[in-house]
């Protein structure tokens, strides 16, 4: 037990490294999913009313909502208040000062992809032609990495490949997903609010075998 909560401090430390804000608020919780030399990912938990004090942090960071809610969010000197939905994408740059809060009446809970500084940056490919049922749409294209929705529909499989880049995936809907990496295959359920890695030039495909359409968002990591 004493080796997780140590392995727990360590990716709580990378997420949040760098981060001038003074201590955590309470009603603020983050839960770690995994880290390794290209990203930290975890999962933040804001209850109603919670809100940050401005900071800034040493690396990019993508937001992914998997519940929706309404959100004040300052970035740089500018205050935005709106209703994210899941699977929405947002981008804080390195060294811009920001701060949320929860201005709703529920919980909202997001995947933050904390994109390392000193990674070593991913090569660039032009888009694959995409089989029957699936369909993906561009959502974010940031310094650090660039986000896309993609859509599959019962039965949709997408064909082995790979990518020059680290590759984050985001599963939007419960739905169930079958998983090619690097030789394997797994089928399991996903939900919003769990995420993957998958290795620069490492073979992958994904694949819809439920009934139900399956959306995930893909972070590539540049």
């Amino acid at each position: 037990m004493r080796s997780v909560a140590i392995l727990a401090a360590i990716l709580f430390a990378a997420v949040m490294a760098a981060a001038q804000q003074p201590q955590m608020p309470a009603g603020m919780s983050v839960t770690p999913l995994f880290e390794n030399a290209s990203v930290a990912v975890a999962r933040l938990t804001l209850l109603p009313g919670t809100r940050e004090m401005p900071h800034t942090h040493g690396y990019s960071m993508l937001i992914v909502p998997v519940t929706s809610g309404d959100i004040e969010m300052l970035t740089g000197t500018a205050t935005t208040k709106t209703t994210r939905q899941i699977g929405d994408v947002d981008v804080v740059e390195r060294g811009v000062v920001h701060a949320g809060a929860n201005v709703g009446t529920t919980t909202l809970d997001a995947i933050i992809v904390a994109v390392k500084a000193d990674r070593a940056k991913g090569g660039t490919a032009p888009p694959l032609p995409r089989p029957e049922g699936i369909t993906a749409r561009d959502v974010l294209d940031a310094t650090d990495a660039a986000a896309r929705r993609v859509e599959l529909a019962p039965g949709a499989r997408e064909v082995t490949h790979t990518h020059p880049y680290d590759f984050v995936v985001i599963p939007i809907t419960r739905s169930r997903m079958e998983l090619q990496l690097a030789g394997r295959t797994e089928t399991k359920e996903y939900a919003p609010g769990e995420a993957f890695f998958i290795p620069r030039d490492t073979p992958h495909a994904v694949a819809n075998p439920g009934r139900e359409p399956l959306a995930l968002i893909g972070v590539a990591i540049k």
